[in-house]
């Protein structure tokens, strides 16, 4: 009797099993693997420190039922140098049926961090990053899988501008005063253009003022160098013996010019502030 048990429910279990295997091959059929995409990375924040970004990914479901995702993760690169790694698994997003979700992941990069593992980035103008991620989910019959998105592009490494002396000489020497000429080179290291809004200076020679100015309005494209000519008419009635002295003498006298410039980058995402600045040339008779 039992012998006749088995053989007859042996070939129902075998067919019942099959049937299965052949359900679930058809399901599977119509079950599509979702995707994911980054919809966009916007630059928040900028600094001569760091660079802040909000990334905003997509997840997207052709199916007809929704799902909810069951993790995130996350490896952020420079140069194709993993620096900074990202796993999350209480964040679910949930996914509707034919549609999608966004989630947004913000992110900052400290150029410290940058140059300490690519030392090779401090004499560069850019670097280049790269994104990868992934959504975990579960699916009905595919089981678990991971949603790949990745996302590649480039920054600019912002630069302060750089002033310096290209020349101070003495002109025309009178019974009543003098004239002498400074001349600034200010420097755009950037990829980018910038304006100088205002560079206020103050000009000091052996700790006593000869006078102060400003200039305004100088746009500089990248990596160009532009001259600021500062012409100075000395009254020697209002500077000190001393200093006539020296103006007049064969004495060496160094011209210490100190200020502050006012610039605006070409990219709207970095807005400085205004940065000092102090050089030093000998005077040339």
């Amino acid at each position: 009797m039992l012998r006749t048990l088995t053989k007859v429910i042996m070939p129902v279990a075998v067919l019942t099993l099959a049937g299965c295997a052949s359900l679930q091959e058809q399901i599977k059929e119509h079950v599509q693997k979702p995707t994911a995409d980054v919809k966009g990375v916007n630059i928040t924040d900028m600094t001569l420190d760091s660079v802040s970004m909000l990334v905003d990914l997509n997840v997207n479901n052709p199916n007809s039922f929704g799902f909810n995702t069951t993790g995130f993760d996350l490896a952020l690169a420079v140069e194709e140098s993993t620096l900074a790694t990202l796993d999350k698994s209480d964040s679910p997003l949930s996914v509707p049926a034919n549609g999608s979700a966004a989630t947004s992941v913000p992110l900052t990069l400290k150029f410290a961090d940058i140059y300490n593992a690519i030392s090779s980035l401090k004499d560069k103008d850019e670097f280049s990053y790269g994104i990868d991620a992934g959504f975990k989910v579960a699916l009905p019959v595919i089981g678990d899988m991971r949603i790949p998105v990745s996302f590649a592009s480039s920054l600019p490494i912002p630069k302060r501008p750089e002033v310096s002396f290209a020349d101070a000489s003495l002109g025309k020497v009178g019974w009543t005063g003098a004239e002498m000429t400074l001349v600034l080179d200010v420097t755009n290291p950037n990829s980018f253009g910038i304006d100088l809004n205002q560079l206020n200076y103050q000009i000091v020679s052996a700790g006593q003022s000869l006078g102060g100015g400003s200039v305004k309005s100088v746009s500089l494209k990248e990596g160009e160098k532009h001259q600021i000519t500062i012409p100075v008419n000395l009254s020697f009635a209002k500077l000190g013996s001393s200093l006539v002295s020296m103006l007049t003498g064969s004495k060496d006298m160094d011209i210490d010019l100190k200020g502050s410039l006012d610039f605006a980058p070409d990219l709207g995402f970095w807005k400085p502030e205004p940065m000092d600045f102090s050089v030093k040339q000998a005077l040339s008779k």
